[in-house]
């Protein structure tokens, strides 16, 4: 047996070895990720879930907000916006922590919520919850202006033909 043959047979045994480890590795991420698969990444209600008392109660949207979130400044104008479009939505601003309440161009802003960004599950802002007065109708991360108004644009029809 000469050392070059002797070399590649290493390198061959070698390559095996690392394939089952390999192997071995995947199959435990794929055990790990079927564990814990649906909480990673999970954020916000899922359409059909009941809201909240503490919820607007009507057809509209809620967009939950922070005032240090920056995608959270550049939505609000849209918001204003969306409510001046649909007056028979009810469109309100939910901050977690901020206190205070009150109107801004047709538009509710409500602080201290952090009950209810708790119970629906967001964890990001901006976020956008629509509804139809009783339970979600679509909730989704919206980091655009453009992003919400396709948002309550895809959706409209339904909404205004809640009760």
């Amino acid at each position: 047996m000469t050392v070059e043959y002797a070399a590649i047979l290493l390198a061959w045994v070698a390559i095996v070895l690392l394939g089952f480890a390999l192997a071995g590795v995947l199959r435990q991420l794929h055990e790990l990720r079927s564990q814990l698969g649906p909480q990673l990444g999970a954020t916000g209600p899922a359409p059909g879930q009941q809201l909240p008392a503490e919820a607007i109660g009507a057809a509209g949207l809620m967009l939950f907000a922070s005032k240090s979130c920056g995608a959270c400044a550049q939505v609000l104008p849209e918001v204003a916006r969306i409510a001046a479009q649909r007056p028979r939505w009810v469109v309100e601003v939910c901050y977690r922590d901020e206190p205070g309440t009150g109107e801004m161009l047709g538009v509710r802003v409500r602080g201290g919520k952090r009950a209810l960004f708790d119970a629906l599950g967001i964890t990001v802002t901006p976020f956008a919850v629509i509804t139809d007065g009783r339970q979600v109708v679509v909730a989704a991360p919206t980091g655009s202006p453009a992003a919400l108004r396709a948002l309550a644009d895809r959706h409209e029809e339904l909404i205004d033909a809640a009760p």
